[in-house]
């Protein structure tokens, strides 16, 4: 009998986290936010300043420190806005020769979008971000990156 209680305690109080109680079926989140690896997360933006913030400050600089510092991870600085669009519009991959990581107007054709997606990745190479905090962006965040190329990367 207690073996039942405990197991099902452990299944209400799973299902309880993130804010959603264990009758709760619903998983919308409040407004502004997008539902996120199970979570709910504010809804990110498609500008630099939203992307920087909410992406690459949390999952590429902060907290894994690749992409911040003299000698960042393939050259690639991503520690402010000002460096991440230095780094990143219309300068080539250092992963495939002749494609840019950003290329304005054109996701599809931007080889960071293939790094967070993981798809046509150069040989040998991973998805990005990888830490123990975040193994992959969710569709939200991807989405935002990729709208953000294709309104032509704009630096606000």
């Amino acid at each position: 009998m207690w073996k039942r209680f405990f197991v099902m305690a452990g299944f209400a109080a799973s299902m309880a986290g993130c804010g959603e109680s264990a009758s709760s079926t619903n998983t919308e989140c409040p407004p502004g936010q997008v539902r996120c690896g199970g979570q709910c997360i504010d809804e990110v933006a498609p500008n630099l300043t939203a992307i920087q913030t909410q992406i690459f400050d949390q999952s590429c600089t902060t907290f894994t420190a690749c992409h911040l510092g003299a000698q960042p991870a393939q050259g690639l600085d991503l520690s402010s806005v000002a460096a991440s669009a230095e780094d990143l519009i219309g300068v080539e991959s250092e992963q495939v020769d002749g494609k840019l990581r950003v290329a304005p107007n054109d996701s599809d054709a931007s080889y960071l979008v293939n790094k967070i997606t993981g798809v046509g990745l150069a040989p040998n190479t991973l998805r990005m971000p990888i830490s123990a905090r975040f193994e992959i962006l969710c569709e939200p965040q991807i989405d935002a990156i990729r709208e953000w190329i294709d309104l032509g990367a704009p630096i606000e």
